[in-house]
């Protein structure tokens, strides 16, 4: 049985060529990468890579979602999506860069809607091609207080987006999304197989690391899964992050200012949409009742 190793890593330096961020995101992948600050030997089976929109406490909304694959695909997805991002031009890929039009996707760097579209749809042909599940929830900050009520726990409100959300809404609801993917894994997965997480690290640096960790391995021991640790990344150099990035974006936009208005801001067919017709999926916008239950079960 192949044995690889889950790693924290440095982000890699701004100078990177596309061509070296393929071979940092592959040796992510596998656990080789020579950024290494500590590592969990593990047997890996699956990979589901973490991102989430609305992490200011001052933004409307919040998302968390992503997409859950094999090892062996997401290293076949990197080769496909470096090979986009060269024959572009681009470094990397940022959903809300790519929408609003700015820094290396600028209408002065030839980047209109016909580009934007044509790209698309071969980012989502990469991504459906690879990816086996997607999973994610949002949730509208305007019911977190009556939520929190209901579930009758205290809920910490904070300003100043550095701080830790231990006791936000934050963690029950990444936990509450990657429920979604674990109910999801196949029933025959075998014991020696291990599941573990990648997350975005600037989103997950203003949460407690250690709890998220904790409250994952006791999620998967809960459904009679091997844990394979939790790896916190740069999206930039991790190129499973960048396509993640799109889910929680959608579903915060969808949140923020609707769908209709979010199609017309964005100005493209919808991204996600071209996606999820392909790709099994469980994505759901949290109402007050589903949210206090996950705000409970977290603080119980």
């Amino acid at each position: 049985m192949a044995r690889s190793k889950l790693a924290v890593v440095d982000s890699a330096p701004e100078t990177w060529d596309v061509a070296h961020r393929v071979r940092h995101s592959l040796g992510a992948i596998r656990g080789e990468s020579p950024h290494v600050k500590w590592v969990v030997v593990v047997s890996l089976g699956y990979k589901a890579y973490v991102d989430m929109s609305g992490t200011d406490p001052n933004q409307p909304a919040f998302a968390v979602g992503g997409f859950v694959s094999t090892r062996e695909k997401w290293e076949h997805f990197t080769e496909e999506w470096g090979k986009l991002l060269i024959d572009e031009n681009i470094p990397y890929f940022h959903c809300t860069d790519f929408i609003a039009g700015a820094k290396h996707f600028s209408t002065r760097k030839g980047w209109d809607n016909q580009r934007k579209q044509r790209f698309m749809e071969r980012a989502t042909d990469i991504i459906s091609s690879h990816a086996e599940y997607a999973f994610g929830i949002s949730v509208s900050k305007a019911i977190v207080g009556p939520a929190a009520r209901l579930a009758g726990v205290k809920i910490r409100k904070y300003t100043d987006s550095s701080v830790c959300h231990l006791w936000g809404h934050e963690p029950p609801c990444v936990l509450h999304a990657i429920q979604f993917a674990v109910q999801w894994l196949p029933a025959d997965l075998p014991d020696t197989e291990a599941v573990s997480f990648v997350f975005d690290r600037d989103d997950t640096a203003r949460m407690a690391d250690y709890l998220i960790t904790f409250e994952i391995g006791r999620l998967l021991l809960k459904y009679r899964r091997r844990f394979g640790g939790v790896g916190y990344h740069d999206k930039r150099d991790v190129f499973p992050l960048q396509a993640a990035d799109m889910i929680p974006h959608q579903l915060y936009q969808n949140e923020k200012i609707g769908r209709a208005a979010e199609r017309k801001t964005i100005q493209i067919k919808g991204f996600l949409d071209w996606i999820l017709d392909r790709v099994p999926n469980s994505l759901h916008a949290l109402n007050v009742e589903e949210l206090a239950e996950a705000l409970a079960a977290f603080h119980q």
